[in-house]
């Protein structure tokens, strides 16, 4: 919430327009004191020019102040009446007493009021009682004053003053940027400058309570300005810091505290803020506060907007801004108009989900359906900002319409804030060349992604079959795609294909949907083929067993072992003539080497016989080819 040092008066009423540049205050006790007598004497006071008034001043009147000290003027309406002369250099504060009479605060370098009388006389009293840096002021019913303290340093005193400007004593450790009395004479209430805001009994100097605080869920984090009302409510502006902004708001608090009604003011977040403090209405039936250029009547009972007063000129919130020349006061609307406005909320989407930092523009509109006008379109984000995606999770806009009539909707929509996912691709290379995996990103979004990779072991293992990757992916905000390379190392050993992993972890602003992409490594060497050769062996002597050996043999040294499946066939050996033993089974060449044997049990008898033969015949081999599968084993009879 910025505040500026705009003041606009109402007559009749105590009320204002102002606002109080915001700081932090220390801690202090809760402890206060009545009003001590003088300790200096009364305040000087002198008179300075007078102003000739076009007319007497009346209920309703509205007085700005300007950068050079003066007072704008205007009707009810907004019409320009005339510029009236304070005696002051510049105005802080600008109120109106019991009996009409303004009184302009100013601190610049002496503490000083300025009294304007219905005459137009101007009185000067200074210095203000016995507080150091005024910086609001409000009345009881018998037109004594009261002058806030908000000096950086304690103590703190707050002045009362009579009518006529005689210091009355001052109470001790009371410190606030805006003040206002209850109806009941004796409850003060005093917006401190950390945003608590703290009730006194001003008749006894008794502290009562700590009424709300900046933590309190029913405000907001920081306030501006507090009015009490007649039947004993009250009014504080108030804000939720947003962002880099703050969401402005008026709440109106029963006498317990409980948030009776809310009153948002989304046009005045970017533009200076809720300028306060709040001014009411000669009735007590509206209040005016200012955003930026614009004044604001609302409604009490209903937060209708009544009307808007446009502020001209081109000074800045510091100096102040002078008034327009006219406001528009809206129509009375027609009877019997009982159906309230439409609201239309293109943007967000209800139940919409939105990727984080995804650029929204929020896109809503009001319509009167029942002929007595809109009044009011007023939402929690301002029509045509941007939508917050900056952190994720459930987020609301709502909207709320009034008409003319008093007839209200409030429309909410709700949408999601998500993160986008991460994925990557699989992958093939060529042993000794390349690989180029993908790591996408599901959704552009608008802000930056990181995440980390590392490629570790599959099947193949790093150094000799790939070189280590590890490293980190920046996706800027808009981008979808990276790349990460991996290069593969070639031997002139023949291997099978094998896999290498790359792996992602560790994301920041995403999650990670498919985190491992496959590496394929195919190898570009030669299958290497097998072959048995023949052999041959003496029978032996009858009832003993002779082992036949056959060499399997590889074509060359492989990186991987070759398996291959052999069974004996019979020739003019037979198995079942007990001239061997037959024989399934498979036998393994190890990686690196390129030989296996195969061993056949021959059997010795005394029978007198030709040489025989058997058939070994290899079969599914694996990591390898067979280029002569075929061994004849010859047995040469001895008897």
């Amino acid at each position: 919430m910025k505040f500026g040092l705009t003041r606009v008066c109402v007559v009749a009423a105590l009320t204002v327009f102002v606002a109080v540049a915001a700081g932090a205050a220390s801690g202090h006790p809760a402890q206060r004191g009545a009003f001590a007598g003088p300790a200096s004497g009364a305040a000087a006071t002198f008179a300075a020019a007078a102003n000739t008034l076009p007319r007497p001043f009346q209920s309703g009147d509205l007085f700005a102040a300007t950068s050079t000290g003066s007072l704008n003027w205007y009707a009810a309406d907004g019409t320009f009446v005339a510029e009236l002369a304070t005696g002051l250099s510049s105005v802080r504060r600008v109120e109106a007493d019991p009996s009409g009479r303004l009184w302009a605060l100013s601190n610049s370098q002496t503490p000083t009021l300025s009294r304007i009388d219905t005459t137009g006389a101007v009185t000067i009293i200074s210095p203000v009682g016995e507080t150091a840096t005024p910086s609001s002021l409000t009345f009881d019913a018998a037109g004594n004053v009261y002058v806030a303290d908000y000096d950086y340093g304690a103590p703190w005193k707050m002045s009362k003053l009579s009518p006529s400007g005689v210091f009355l004593g001052a109470a001790l450790d009371v410190e606030s940027s805006s003040i206002d009395l209850a109806a009941d004479q004796c409850t003060m209430y005093l917006q401190r400058l950390d945003s608590w805001t703290e009730r006194w009994n001003a008749c006894t100097g008794v502290f009562i309570d700590f009424f709300h605080g900046p933590d309190d869920p029913n405000l907001g984090e920081s306030a501006c300005c507090v009015r009490a009302l007649a039947d004993g409510s009250v009014l504080i502006g108030t804000a939720w810091l947003n962002g880099n902004d703050f969401e402005e708001f008026v709440k109106q608090l029963s006498a317990s505290g409980s948030v009776m009604r809310t009153y948002s003011f989304p046009e005045c977040e970017g533009h200076g803020g809720l300028g306060g403090p709040l001014a009411l209405s000669p009735d007590g039936g509206s209040f005016y506060a200012r955003c930026g250029l614009q004044i604001y009547e609302v409604d009490v009972a209903t937060g209708a907007r009544l009307r808007q007063l446009p502020l001209g000129g081109a000074m800045t919130v510091m100096a102040g801004f002078r008034a327009a020349a006219s406001g528009t006061p809206l129509p009375p609307p027609p009877a019997g108009d009982s159906t309230p406005p439409t609201i239309t909320i293109a943007a967000p989407v209800d139940g919409a989900s939105y990727t984080l930092g995804t650029p929204v523009t929020v896109d809503y509109a009001c319509a009167d359906t029942g002929g007595s006008g809109l009044a009011s379109c007023l939402g929690s984000a301002i029509d045509g900002a941007a939508l917050d995606t900056a952190t994720v999770g459930t987020k609301t806009v709502t909207v709320t319409a009034y008409d003319l009539a008093g007839n209200t909707l409030l429309k909410t929509a709700t949408y999601q804030v998500v993160l986008p996912t991460l994925s990557v691709t699989d992958a093939v290379a060529v042993e000794g060349g390349a690989a180029e995996l993908v790591v996408s990103l599901s959704e552009p979004g608008g802000t930056r992604v990181t995440v980390r990779y590392a490629l570790a072991n599959g099947s193949a293992r790093a150094t000799s079959d790939f070189l280590r990757a590890v490293g980190t992916l920046t996706f800027a905000p808009g981008e979808t795609s990276k790349s990460v390379t991996v290069q593969t190392v070639n031997d002139s050993l023949y291997e099978v294909d094998e896999t290498a992993l790359l792996n992602l972890s560790s994301p920041v602003n995403a999650t990670v949907a498919d985190g491992q992409g496959v590496v394929t490594i195919a190898s570009e060497d030669p299958v290497p083929s097998l072959s048995i050769s023949d052999t041959e062996i003496v029978e032996g002597p009858v009832g003993t067993t002779s082992q036949l050996r056959l060499t399997v043999r590889l074509s060359e040294v492989s990186g991987v072992a070759s398996r291959v499946t052999f069974a004996t066939q019979d020739g003019t050996a037979t198995a079942a003539n007990r001239d061997y033993r037959a024989r399934t089974g498979s036998v393994q060449i190890r990686a690196g080497s390129t030989t296996a044997m195969i061993s056949i049990s021959i059997v010795g008898d005394a029978a007198v016989e030709p040489d025989e033969t058997l058939t070994v015949i290899l079969t599914a081999p694996v990591a390898a080819t067979i280029v002569d599968g075929t061994a004849t084993a010859t047995i040469h009879n001895d008897d």
